[in-house]
């Protein structure tokens, strides 16, 4: 009965680690908007045309690596 128990939860901790999402750290972006401009599904496939601008002194997301 115990080695049953311990099945089941390993079975269970393997689902829970493989169903909820993992989080990243990033620094957020600035000054970037995004617009639609073509959004269609053809079959299984989703193609989107999107125009994004970014203002000047803007930045995309990202990480940063120390300078060396």
């Amino acid at each position: 009965m115990i080695k049953k128990t311990a099945v089941v939860m390993a079975a269970a901790a393997g689902l829970v680690l493989t169903v909820l999402p993992g989080t990243a750290d990033a620094t957020p972006g600035r000054g970037v908007s995004a617009v639609t401009i073509f959004d269609h599904v053809i079959g299984d496939t989703d193609y989107v045309l999107k125009e994004i601008t970014l203002a000047p002194g803007g930045s995309t997301a990202g990480t940063t690596t120390p300078a060396r």
